[in-house]
């Protein structure tokens, strides 16, 4: 057929809608014209007998079909840039999961002064943190690990249940920005090495059979500090500019009047690292 030669001859690329449907047309009118046994060329020199004018809409349709069909075969398949295709494909890499935070992240860190902050990997390894998130949250034993990960406390900490009074929501996040990365790092040995710990934990296994992708970057969350009592935070997840990492810097700000005291007063002096000993903060 006319159209599937012209198909052939060129590389495939999508077409307007309208342009491949006056296509269509012209070239069913020349396709069932051959069924018919006729050939425009042929009519053209008067060799088919056919009736008076036939000869003239048959040529009338081929030439259609050429001038028509000659400029599309650069409209129906224009090939892809095989540059874009390396660079699609090295985007997508595997690749380590990186540990290191660029300085200007670090400053910006120290820059934001007593709202607690830090950044988090792809599998929520927290990377990074500032002076107040350290005097918030080292006491509910979230950095006691020689690298810290959310999954790893919310999963496996003892204290876990207590720190989130809604642990059920805290348990989900996490499966899945696990799930998020597994695509891209489930080969890394650093990342197998989490999912084999928190294969542990029947909760996660649960959940992660279960559990769809989705992720929360702004809301509040409900910790328990045994110094400070309850406070509500509200939360806000920042991506940074390097997406080739998947680092986000992660905001705890006061979601109320009492939170907010609480924090201001535990900023000001400081908050007990144990029964025996207080932390001054000068």
């Amino acid at each position: 057929m006319v159209r599937d030669a012209a198909l052939r001859a060129a590389p495939h690329h999508e077409v307007p809608f309208s342009q491949a449907n006056s296509l269509a047309r012209v070239t069913q009118a020349v396709e069932q014209g051959r069924a018919a046994g006729i050939d425009a060329a042929r009519s053209q020199r008067g060799e088919l007998g056919a009736e008076p004018g036939t000869a003239g809409r048959d040529l009338m349709r081929a030439r259609m079909v050429h001038v028509v069909a000659a400029p599309m075969r650069h409209v129906i398949r224009r090939p892809v840039p095989a540059r874009r295709d390396r660079d699609v494909a090295q985007s997508t890499a595997a690749r380590p999961l990186a540990r290191d935070v660029v300085p200007t992240v670090r400053a910006l860190l120290e820059g934001l002064g007593p709202t607690p902050a830090f950044v988090t990997g792809p599998a929520n390894d927290v990377l990074a943190w500032n002076h107040a998130c350290d005097l918030l949250v080292r006491p509910l034993g979230m950095l006691d690990d020689a690298s810290p990960n959310l999954a790893r406390y919310v999963f496996l900490h003892p204290d876990a249940r207590t720190v989130y009074p809604d642990w059920l929501a805290a348990a989900d996040e996490q499966v899945s920005r696990l799930r998020a990365a597994t695509g891209r790092w489930g080969e890394d040995a650093e990342f197998a090495a989490l999912m084999d710990e928190l294969r542990t934990a029947p909760e996660f296994v649960e959940r992660w059979s279960l559990f769809a992708t989705t992720e929360r970057r702004r809301g509040t969350r409900t910790i328990v500090h045994r110094d400070l009592g309850r406070l509500r935070l509200n939360y806000e997840v920042l991506l940074l500019p390097d997406d080739v990492d998947e680092q986000r810097l992660i905001t705890w700000l006061p979601a109320d009047e009492t939170s907010a005291t609480a924090l201001a007063r535990f900023g000001d002096a400081g908050v007990p690292t144990s029964p025996a000993q207080l932390r001054v903060i000068g």
